[in-house]
């Protein structure tokens, strides 16, 4: 499974948690989870899928934190965690420049985000188009920044 580029096990009443060895497919570009009965934590481990861009863990029972780990995802564009029991804060994701689709509706999540000042010479900008935010907790200082060309 080293060379796996796809792992989609959608609805199909998978139980338990997520096995941390998901983590050691380096070549996964996509993972979907969804519509499962999943409980349990994301792995930290999930931190190693350098290559991933699309991560679907939506409608399952996963609890705790977004892993502080999913910051290197570099290449991911799309995370949907919507309909889950996940608390914390969203602030782990600021790093993935490359994520343009995030759902975190349904949760029990702080989402913030902080003004950040750009200066003339920065050329790498996040890419985030989609923010879903709908009944997660609380949500403070949320800003829209467009910076277009």
């Amino acid at each position: 499974m080293g060379n796996l580029d796809t792992l989609d096990l959608s609805d199909n009443k998978i139980s338990g948690s997520i096995p941390s060895p998901l983590g050691d497919l380096e070549h996964l570009l996509k993972l979907n989870l969804s519509q499962n009965y999943i409980g349990g934590f994301i792995p930290a481990e999930f931190g190693n899928l350098r290559s991933i861009a699309d991560i679907d863990l939506s409608a399952n029972q996963i609890s705790g934190i977004i892993p502080q780990e999913f910051g290197q995802l570099q290449n991911l564009f799309s995370l949907r965690l919507e309909h889950n029991h996940l608390s914390g804060d969203v602030m782990s994701l600021m790093n993935c420049l490359s994520l343009a689709i995030l759902n975190v509706s349904y949760n029990n999540l702080l989402v913030t985000f902080l003004q950040v000042t750009i200066s003339p010479d920065f050329h790498q900008t996040a890419l985030l188009e989609t923010l879903t935010y709908a009944d997660i907790g609380v949500a403070q200082h949320v800003i829209i920044l467009i910076l277009q060309n």
